[in-house]
């Protein structure tokens, strides 16, 4: 599946990246997320994978995946990411989900088709793109 190639964000890249994490802020809830609940105080957890296709779609370049290692990571180890590639400009919505010293290794591409095979992350990708895009109308 392609990303939609019509957005309803406009301007420079930082105008459009800004417009767009407005949106996704006032639309991430407990169905967009990986976890079973959904803490408004940390609204970013397990938010990634949708995020990164809504983000896509209204930006384009590509998703890309690694690893986020911090000190109180599981077993000091890493916890799988996505975040977004555009125009060779790292553009990550949910970066907040990581303490400030975590570090992003990895960042190999991946394909949308790919994370869009598994239901449960469409179903999530699916709510979200549709709360993004009535946002952003409003916001016109």
């Amino acid at each position: 599946m392609k990303p939609q190639s019509s957005s309803l964000v406009s301007g420079s890249l930082d105008e459009r990246i800004d417009q767009l994490r407005r949106a996704l802020a006032a639309s991430w809830s407990a169905e967009t997320t990986l976890y079973h609940h959904f803490d408004g105080a940390h609204p970013t957890d397990g938010q990634c994978i949708p995020t990164a296709l809504v983000v896509q779609d209204h930006l384009g370049g590509q998703i890309l995946t690694g690893e986020a290692w911090f000190d109180d990571g599981p077993d000091d180890g890493g916890v799988r990411h996505y975040w977004n590639q555009v125009d060779e400009i790292d553009v990550d919505m949910t970066r907040e989900q990581f303490p400030p010293d975590a570090e992003m290794l990895g960042g190999a591409e991946i394909e949308r088709d790919a994370l869009l095979s598994n239901k449960r992350i469409s179903d999530r990708y699916e709510i979200l793109a549709d709360a993004v895009r009535a946002r952003l109308v409003v916001s016109d």
